[in-house]
């Protein structure tokens, strides 16, 4: 089983985040979404503003779900909390695949 972890805050679900949900699903069998807390959040620039976990999580899940019913029924997913850019990553053996973005990057690199 192929496994692709993705990580972020995923404040307001926009393109770029199902850009990168997407590639997500496409490369593994079994993703891991890392979500980063409300209370590592606090240090945040804006951070009032940004959604709380419980529904940023909701939305996430609610998405992942018909991708799943509808498109990759044999892909299963799991939503985990993180409270910094590595917990997922290093805390899980035998992953195949990090999925970043281009502001994510620099941390993945640091990873490798």
């Amino acid at each position: 089983m192929r496994v692709a972890v993705v990580a972020g805050t995923f404040d307001r679900v926009h393109v770029a985040h199902i850009i990168m949900l997407w590639y997500a699903f496409k490369l593994g069998d079994h993703v891991i979404i890392g979500l980063m807390s409300d209370e590592e959040l606090k240090g945040k620039i804006f951070n009032e503003g940004i959604e709380p976990y419980n529904v940023r999580k909701a939305t996430i899940e609610e998405i992942l779900k018909t991708w799943v019913k509808n498109w990759n029924k044999n892909k299963t997913f799991e939503i985990v909390e993180i409270h910094g850019p590595y917990d997922v990553i290093t805390e899980i053996e035998n992953v195949d695949y990090l999925i970043v973005s281009e502001e994510t990057l620099p941390k993945a690199i640091a990873i490798n």
